[in-house]
């Protein structure tokens, strides 16, 4: 999977897009951020949007999510309350297509070991949308990390495996290009705050 570093704060799940769009398993896709963002068709982007982003580019995968349309206690939520009251609307009909079978869309969330086990086959990508609070903490990463902020911000990652420790494999487009690892508990804890849904978009390979 190549490296797609993302260009503006807004952007990181259009780089992982791109970076599932990169996978040799996909040559076919004739990917560009253009492109990609075409798809995506908002700068306001929730996972349900990336899900309609990659079946614009043929890819097959399952969309999870415990939460079908928008949260209404996002509303209360520093990372939510801008642009929440505009985007349900969308958000709404996009999950209404879903429904109707345009995507594959599973409600529920999916346990530490039953992902684990999907990564350990190295068969998978997982876009995963995460707390970037909970990521990069103490606990996460043995360090503090300075520049943390103090509330919930949404960030997307692509999981790719796991290595010889059993930590998950991981890419950020926040990052200049190295590979991430991080223990499953640790992920279970960004990608399940509140705020996450605990989305997953899963792609074959």
């Amino acid at each position: 999977v190549a490296h797609v570093r993302q260009r503006m704060a807004w952007d990181c799940g259009l780089a992982c897009v791109l970076m599932v769009l990169s996978a040799a398993e996909f040559p076919r896709y004739d990917a560009t951020w253009d492109r990609v963002h075409a798809a995506c068709g908002t700068r306001s982007v929730w996972t349900v949007d990336l899900a309609f982003a990659l079946k614009a580019f043929g890819v097959r995968f399952v969309f999870a999510t415990k939460t079908l349309g928008c949260d209404p206690s996002y509303r209360d939520m520093s990372f939510y309350k801008r642009e929440l009251s505009l985007d349900e609307r969308r958000v709404a009909g996009l999950f209404e297509r879903a429904f109707a079978g345009e995507i594959c869309l599973r409600k529920g969330t999916v346990p530490s070991d039953a992902l684990g086990e999907l990564l350990g086959t190295h068969r998978a990508l997982v876009i995963a949308l995460v707390d970037l609070r909970f990521l990069y903490s103490r606990t996460a990463v043995g360090r503090a990390i300075a520049s943390l902020p103090y509330s919930y911000t949404g960030h997307y990652i692509v999981l790719t495996g796991l290595d010889a420790a059993g930590r998950v494999l991981y890419k950020d487009p926040a990052s200049a290009g190295e590979d991430h690892a991080i223990g499953l508990a640790d992920l279970h804890r960004a990608r399940a705050a509140h705020g996450t849904d605990e989305d997953l978009i899963l792609v074959a390979v």
